[in-house]
């Protein structure tokens, strides 16, 4: 028997409202969404917490899916006290399954905390996740207007580790002995491009005398993937300021074959605790993190489990949610290494916002805006050794 309904009454679409980093979130992940906007307002961010439930009550009549997001999204940017927000982390995984429809196929019905936003984006696979699309707000380009995140977490244990693992890769003293190191791994040459070739003139173009380069390129450097994979774990488990992937990559692995170069499996036994590197990957669809809880296995992507694990893994992951060609992912690769190595960019956000703006400047494969997504926080410090004596502007 209901003996009360409490009225919540929120409300965010006061235009008094303000900040500059905004944290959606669903309710089981409050306390450590709270932890991580602290820590932003320490740094002068002014920030906001708000509940996905909010969301669809004031923005969707109470209905349950992206719209209200991005109707929340763009009132935000347009309307609330000025300067319009600048981060939004997404705390919360998703998929394409929230009714829990075919059990047998799909799995079990699980929670879907933040709905992916799933549009026919792929002009390989179709319809895919394009949750850049929620911060595309003023103008008639595809270019998102404000730095997005996704925490792909699906419990408080994992918000919370992942909440204390960016604020500890921020807090620990700098180290010449893993923030310069970069990690360059390919794919071996085949039909699909000479992917050790890419990866050398990115490392020539763009990347400073200053880092040092290890490469794992199958097929030059370590001609089994046995051998490439233990390399590419132990050079983690060391420490690297970044890793890069070029390749051919699935879901929950780079590159083809059992076990591939690096998989979901392989994070388990990684032990780089405290020396979390950036990942960009080069490849196909290792960040479709909406898979339900398939019943053959192998549903969730790598993006996903390796930024979220515990004490290990990395601290923010550029990954693709889609499929694409070689040439594109080059463009985006060459420019996300000017923002962070040579333009010093201070947050991550920056950085991949950078690599689409000159993307979308070179006219071509423009369906990488919608499918490359950031699975972390937009606002991470990117943690460096080497230091450019000019000020930083944080915002």
């Amino acid at each position: 028997q209901v003996h009360a309904i409490e009225q919540d009454t929120s409300s965010f679409e006061d235009p008094i409202n303000g900040a500059d980093y905004v944290i959606i979130t669903h309710q089981d992940f409050l306390v450590p969404a709270q932890t991580l906007a602290d820590h932003r307002q320490s740094q002068g961010l002014r920030t906001a917490v708000v509940k996905i439930q909010d969301i669809y009550d004031q923005f969707g009549y109470g209905i349950v899916g992206k719209d209200p997001i991005h109707a929340f999204l763009s009132y935000a940017y347009q309307n609330w006290e000025a300067p319009a927000p600048s981060y939004v982390v997404l705390m919360g995984d998703g998929h394409y399954n929230p009714k829990g429809y075919n059990p047998s196929d799909y799995g079990a019905w699980r929670e879907s905390f933040i709905p992916p936003y799933l549009a026919y984006a792929d002009p390989y696979l179709g319809e895919t996740v394009t949750d850049n699309r929620y911060v595309v707000i003023t103008g008639d380009d595809p270019l998102p207007d404000m730095m997005l995140g996704r925490m792909a977490v699906m419990t408080e244990e994992q918000a919370t580790a992942f909440v204390n693992k960016i604020i500890s890769y921020e807090q620990i003293p700098s180290s010449i002995d893993w923030q310069t190191p970069v990690l360059a791994v390919a794919d071996n040459s085949d039909h699909g491009g000479n992917f050790p070739s890419i990866s050398e003139f990115l490392i020539s173009s763009s990347l400073p005398e200053e880092y040092q380069a290890q490469r794992v390129y199958l097929g030059v450097t370590h001609f089994t993937k046995a051998d490439a994979k233990a390399a590419i774990l132990a050079a983690i488990n060391d420490g690297k300021f970044l890793v890069n992937y070029i390749g051919h990559g699935t879901v929950y692995q780079w590159a083809d074959g059992e076990g591939g170069l690096l998989s979901v499996d392989d994070v388990v036994g990684l032990t780089n605790l405290n020396k979390y590197p950036i990942i960009s990957a080069m490849t196909c669809w290792e960040g479709y993190y909406i898979n339900p809880d398939l019943p053959q296995g192998h549903a969730e992507s790598l993006a996903e489990v390796i930024t979220r694990a515990e004490n290990k893994g990395a601290i923010a992951s550029w990954s693709p949610t889609g499929m694409g060609v070689a040439i594109g992912h080059d463009i985006i690769n060459r420019e996300l290494f000017v923002a962070i190595f040579s333009d010093l960019v201070p947050r991550m956000g920056q950085a991949t916002q950078q690599s689409l703006l000159d993307l979308w400047a070179s006219g071509t494969y423009l369906d990488l805006i919608d499918t490359y997504l950031l699975f972390g926080d937009p606002a991470t410090m990117i943690k460096r050794e080497l230091r450019a004596f000019l000020p930083f502007i944080l915002r």
